[in-house]
């Protein structure tokens, strides 16, 4: 209903419309018209003028343009050529950039386009809202004055009886791109009241904007439940802010802050911080949580060229206690299950073949046992330096070389000469096994630390396996010793090609100087020597009309190293305890470029042969498409006087929508099998995925098995669990247009072993303006179970 001034002036330009159309001359017609001084075109099928009360009578398809881009269409218009204020009528359609008011009547100024539609639509664009209003008063530029209003993001059939979602309003002022101040507001599902408020701000965005956003509910048994009201803040152009307060049932208050921040055209910075002043789950007197109440974290990605290939970025992740990734999902999910939280700054720079970055490093121990925590031991990179060129030919000679320098300070927060009254071996690391700690650390299973070898971890003929107190380094025990590395690494390579043969000999002189802190310089100096021979044979096939083409690759390399006495080196690089059999088997550079401090003499001999098909490409300018390959390798470690272990894989794609794989590692000296893997992925075209896939290896280094499992940390952490043999399935399903089941896990075919997944359900209603998803996680790191619901609003925003 049309209320005060806005009824009269109605019904003025009403009267004025009639007396126009009464009086009009009919003096024939013209398509096209340009008024003097009017800043707009008309067409019509047909236009009258009348010169004595100077208006004009459009009747037919009647169109309006002005010069700025905004359009009126209508079936009907008559307006005064001196004030340019008319009325149109049926199927009027005022467009104004991306907002469209559509209506059977309004009173329009054709020079600015502001308008009074009665019973009228406000579209401002998909995604955004759909506004309904009795009358939409157009005020000026992206403005509008809505009575007797609905607002909603739902574009349904014209034939749906009530909307999924809307917002009713007595009276509201809009600013498309920016809010709608309502009055008198309903908030209503399937046309049922579920929220009032006298006043209420809601974002009519094209872009973003400043607002709260969806709630977010969740539950799990370590923090009970959560409820979280993320707010954003679109602070500048280049800048956008999201304040997440959170209320978690079991442990109080937490709040966080995140940004995305853009410098010029391609810098970026993404960050945040997170606290929880004070957790109710946290008791410093409790040995499972020995650490402040006040948990936090923060974390900063940062990305920015200064200039032709000069390069600045960070990567930046701390986090108060190493349980903090355990409760919270502030950072990464991968977090939870990695050995270190890294962070790290550098800066790079490169010109033609040279290459120059300097980086520090600092690395947080995340799994420690409880009573013990590594961070004081472990040594930080401040600064790591290098200097490296790409390979170049010497002269006309047919050789090429490149060099690597490398500088690195390792810094260690601590500096003790002793742990426990016991002194270092060598200066280098305290011998107290895996697990660090010494018999008068080692709990009982009363918790107590009564000096017995409680993780019965000594080194003793009768107990195989012993490590405490042998005298030889494991991961896991203490560095004891920092200090400077130089490393200089010069290489040279001789490509050849003798007809279908393909050679490349490659020597290298790596020279390494040491400073330690406690212990005394050092020099090593290791010569290293690698032999690739290969060559290709194809063929070109036919099959239904599909050109195939085959290609097979035999492939000989030999590997050497050779090493001085190196048990004085530092341990500033400790030599890793699992060596990467089938990594080595694909790339032997990882033993000539090993960057450890202690290299062990390399002699392995490697053959392989390989297989690919390939279809020929599917449109012009594409790469031809592999539908399958086989490789089968092995080789002669002569060092270790045995056959290295038989790798197989084995990959096929012959329909886009389904590809397998599989792979085998085979110790022939054992005659067992020693990995092997196998699994599909599939996606139909309406949008089902499957993958499943099966991992099976039968060793694992067990280091730090001989920690103090904390029973809410790990799900059935005392049990003897020495291999993985487990399936993981991973799994879309859409159920219908509104309905989708959604799921992944791992399960595993050892009863000691662990299994951990989540299965979920999607619900889109049927006019996509909304979502509801619940999903049920089990993990095993934490030992927890999670519940979640996720609701998404089309055009009321999501977290970024």
């Amino acid at each position: 209903m049309l209320r005060g001034s806005q009824t009269l002036r109605t019904l003025a330009v009403l009267w004025m419309a009639a007396a126009y159309s009464a009086s009009a001359a009919q003096e024939g017609s013209f398509p096209d018209t340009r008024l003097t001084d009017a800043p707009f075109v008309l067409k019509a099928d047909e236009v009258s003028y009348e010169p004595e009360r100077d208006t004009y009578e459009a009747v037919g398809n009647v169109r309006i343009d002005q010069e700025g881009g905004g359009t009126l269409t209508a079936d009907w218009l008559a307006f005064n050529a001196t004030t340019r204020v008319g009325v149109a009528s049926g199927n009027v359609r005022i467009r104004d950039g991306e907002d469209t008011i559509t209506a059977e009547f309004a009173a329009v100024d054709l020079d600015t386009l502001v308008a009074l539609a009665t019973d009228a639509i406000l579209d401002a664009g998909s995604p955004g809202f759909v506004v309904a209003g009795d009358p939409i008063h157009k005020t000026g530029t992206n403005t509008y004055h809505i009575e007797d209003g609905t607002f909603t993001t739902c574009r349904c059939p014209p034939d749906t009886k009530c909307l999924p979602w809307q917002i009713e309003s007595a009276e509201a002022d809009i600013r498309v791109g920016g809010y709608a101040v309502s009055k008198q507001t309903t908030f209503k599902v399937r046309d049922i009241p579920i929220f009032y408020t006298p006043w209420f701000v809601v974002p009519v965005k094209t872009k973003r904007q400043t607002g709260f956003m969806v709630p977010h509910f969740s539950s799990d048994s370590r923090s009970g439940y959560s409820f979280e009201i993320p707010f954003f803040w679109a602070a500048r152009d280049n800048l956008n802010v999201l304040l997440t307060p959170s209320y978690l049932t079991k442990r109080g208050m937490k709040y966080k802050g995140e940004f995305e921040y853009l410098f010029g055209e391609e810098g970026l910075a993404e960050g945040g911080a997170s606290i929880l002043p004070s957790d109710n789950e946290v008791d410093r007197d409790d040995p499972e949580t020995a650490f402040s109440d006040n948990r936090w974290s923060y974390w900063l990605w940062y990305d920015q060229p200064l200039g032709e290939g000069l390069r600045l970025a960070a990567d930046v992740e701390r986090v108060s206690d190493n349980d903090y990734v355990l409760d919270f999902e502030d950072l990464p999910s991968e977090t939870r299950n990695q050995r270190f939280l890294w962070t790290s700054a550098w800066s790079s720079f490169a010109r033609g073949p040279y290459y120059a970055d300097a980086a520090v490093f600092l690395a947080d121990d995340l799994q420690s046992p409880d009573q013990l925590d590594r961070d004081d031991f472990l040594l930080q990179r401040l600064p790591d330096v290098e200097l490296a060129s790409l390979q170049q030919r010497l002269g006309r000679l047919p050789l090429w070389a490149n060099l690597a320098t490398n500088y690195i300070y390792f810094y260690q927060n601590d500096d003790e000469s002793v742990v426990e009254g016991i002194p270092p071996v060598s200066e280098q690391f305290f011998d107290t096994g895996e697990d660090g700690l010494y018999n008068s650390q080692e709990l009982n299973s009363a918790g107590i630390a009564d000096g017995a070898d409680n993780s019965m971890d000594d080194f003793d003929p009768n107990m195989p396996g012993g490590t405490q107190f042998d005298k030889l380094f494991q991961e896991g025990e203490l560095l004891a010793d920092h200090g400077h590395r130089l490393d200089f690494n010069p290489r040279a390579s001789l490509p050849l090609q003798l007809g279908m043969l393909e050679t490349l000999s490659e020597v290298s002189f790596r020279e390494t100087l040491y400073w330690p802190s406690e212990a005394s310089s050092e020099r090593r100096e290791i010569w290293t020597g690698r032999f690739d021979a290969r060559t290709r044979f194809e063929r070109f096939y036919s099959f239904h009309s599909q050109r195939l083409r085959h290609i097979v690759e035999p492939k000989l390399a030999f590997v050497l190293v050779s090493t001085p006495t190196q048990s004085r080196n530092p341990l500033f690089i400790p030599p890793s305890s699992v060596r990467p059999d089938r990594l080595i088997d694909f790339d032997g550079r990882l033993l000539t470029r090993n960057p450890a401090d202690r290299i062990a003499d390399e002699r392995l001999l490697q053959f392989s042969l390989g297989s690919r098909l390939f279809a020929a490409p599917e449109g012009p300018g594409r790469a031809p498409r592999l539908v399958g390959e086989f490789r089968i390798g092995s080789g002669y470690d002569f060092e270790r006087g045995r056959m290295a272990q038989i790798f197989l894989t084995a990959g096929l794609s012959i329909w886009e929508h389904l590809s397998l794989y599989a792979e085998l590692g085979y110790d022939s000296k054992e005659t067992r099998v020693e990995e092997a893997g196998a699994g599909l992925s599939w996606m139909a075209e309406r949008g089902h995925e499957l993958a499943l896939s099966y991992r099976y290896v039968r060793d694992i280094p067990l280091t730090f098995e001989a920690f103090e499992f904390d029973s809410d940390v790990f799900d059935n952490g005392d049990d003897e669990v020495d291999r993985i043999n487990q399936l993981s399935a991973r799994a879309r399903w859409i159920l219908s247009q509104r309905w989708e089941l959604f799921g992944d896990g791992y399960y595993s075919l050892d009863e000691s072993s662990t299994n951990e997944g989540s299965l979920g359900i999607l619900y889109r209603s049927l006019c996509n303006c909304w979502e509801l998803t619940a999903e049920l996680e089990q993990r095993v790191r934490p030992n927890t179970t999670r519940f979640e619901v996720r609701l998404h609003l089309a055009g009321l925003g999501q977290t970024f």
